[in-house]
This record gives structure tokens, sequence and C-alpha cells, in this order.
């Protein structure tokens, strides 16, 4: 289905306003949910998904988004997928500085410099 990717993007959104758990069980919970997506590129969304809709909840916090990216990720490639757009969304956002280098350090290769490319 050519429009599954995008609806499991913004399905996080949506599940992290709705669950009444603490922010870093509702990670927890839907990185869960992301990591049985059998398709990779809706997996990948998901998790993408994830960054974006939980950065208003780590209150755009970089520690916190990294905690929250390894509460949800089983795998390096779950957590690139997780920190890149993470990166992508700190950089809009003025205040946050170095967020690139706190999120992307901590990676293995060749996830890392992809991370920071973002």
């Amino acid at each position: 289905n050519d429009i599954a990717p995008s609806c499991y993007f913004w399905q996080t959104q949506w599940w992290m306003s709705t669950l009444k758990e603490s922010p870093l069980e509702r990670v927890e919970k839907i990185g869960g949910w992301c990591r049985h997506i059998d398709n990779p590129l809706s997996r990948e969304q998901c998790y993408r998904g994830l960054a974006q809709s939980s950065g208003q909840f780590a209150r755009y916090d970089p520690d916190t988004t990294l905690l929250y990216c390894a509460a949800a990720a089983e795998t390096d490639e779950d957590m690139f997928y997780c920190l890149s757009e993470a990166v992508n969304l700190y950089r809009t956002v003025d205040f946050v500085e170095n967020s690139p280098t706190v999120l992307c350090t901590g990676l293995p290769e060749p996830y890392a410099q992809q991370c920071l490319a973002y």
C-alpha cells in the first residue's frame, strides 16, 4: 500500500496524544508497536514519526530525546531512524544548539555520519 508509511508516521502523533502513561512509557509502548511492522519502509516511518511527535514531550531537550529513542528502538537501524528524524526536527528549533552532535555521536558507523548529515 503506497500510503501506509505516511499513515504510520502520523499515527504515532495520535498515540502520543491519547495514551495515558508517562511520556517515556508511551515511547516504549509505541516502539514495541513499530517493531512489529513487517514492511521496512512503514517501520522506518513509524520510528521517524515517533521522534517527530515526541519532541514536544521531551521539551525539545536532546538528552531526553536520546532517552526516548533508546527506550523505543530495538536495533541500531531503528535508533538511527528515530534520532535522525529528531535531528531534522531540532534543526528547525533555533534554541536547540548542538543537537545533531548530542543525538548522533553514540550511533555506530555508518549511522552516525548519516545522522549528522540530516
